[in-house]
């Protein structure tokens, strides 16, 4: 019986892995007290340059990028600015670089002159609240964010920089509301940014005293192989065995009832917490044989 009801899991598990977003690498700025989410640049959403000799010097500036040589990349990322002043891709791969090396100051200046030449340039506003966020300039950073969610209303990282930036500022409402949109958005476009969201709504929850909603979320961050802080993970999750409680409760073949009884789209965030918590189940019961045909 228990080799049927595990079969049947397991090809309900693999039915809705689909509803996991697969985790990708994205330029992460490393800090202890503050989220923070950096989009790359999308070379095709300006009209570039007429000019063949900065055009030239930007090519060279995103080889060397690509290769890590960050000095030489800003050399030619700013020969191709003084041969045309209004080329704005080399002005926010300038930012990128000025921001990475701690100098945040030169990193707004480009940020600034980019927006100042074209003002819809969303990654440029999204960027620049990420570098007032980093000196704490947190009104700075909230407006930057307002103006990316004016410029595209669904944008989810407008949501979630303003979530993050209010969870540093302790306004657990407005970050928890502004993450729940993010996180909605990313579920609607399964996102790769989709463990983010999870992972920055389970904060938020722990941060402001609710460490049951905080596990739920910070379970699938977990089991989906992202990562959370340390901290965290050691206050929440330190005694395993506490994890499984949502099947230790209904009783694992209850719980694989229920997963064969709901329909798939229904009930999401259960779903995943309850193929977390059995999946952890099976894996600490050494007794039971997996077997899949």
């Amino acid at each position: 019986m228990m080799h049927k009801l595990l079969t049947s899991f397991l090809l309900i598990f693999l039915c809705s892995s689909s509803l996991y977003s697969q985790r990708v690498k994205t330029d992460e700025v490393k800090t202890d007290d503050k989220i923070v989410v950096i989009s790359g640049i999308d070379e095709s959403m300006y009209k570039s340059t007429e000019s063949e000799k900065a055009m030239k010097h930007y090519d060279a500036g995103l080889d060397f990028s690509r290769n890590n040589d960050l000095k030489s990349a800003e050399k030619e990322y700013l020969k191709a600015i003084k041969e045309d002043p209004q080329f704005i891709e080399p002005m926010d791969n300038l930012g990128v670089i000025y921001r990475k090396w701690g100098e945040y100051d030169k990193s707004i200046e480009y940020y600034l002159k980019s927006t100042e030449i074209y003002p819809k340039g969303i990654m440029a506003h999204q960027n620049l609240a990420v570098v007032y966020k980093l000196q704490n300039k947190y009104s700075d950073a909230i407006a930057e964010y307002h103006m990316v969610l004016e410029l595209e209303p669904n944008h989810p990282e407008g949501y979630f920089g303003l979530a993050s930036t209010y969870l540093d500022t302790k306004n657990y409402d407005l970050a928890l509301e502004n993450a729940q949109q993010a996180l909605k958005l990313y579920e609607d476009t399964n996102s790769p940014y989709l463990l983010d969201g999870y992972n920055l709504v389970g904060m938020i929850h722990y941060y402001s005293g609710n460490t049951e909603e905080a596990k739920k979320y910070l379970k699938l961050v977990k089991y989906e192989g992202g990562k959370i802080s340390p901290d965290i993970e050691q206050a929440l999750f330190s005694d395993n065995s506490t994890e499984a409680e949502s099947t230790k409760e209904l009783g694992v073949a209850d719980v694989i009832d229920w997963l064969q009884e709901t329909p798939i789209d229904q009930d999401t965030l259960v779903r995943k917490e309850m193929l977390a918590a059995l999946f952890l189940w099976m894996s600490e019961t050494p007794n039971v044989s997996i077997e899949i045909n």
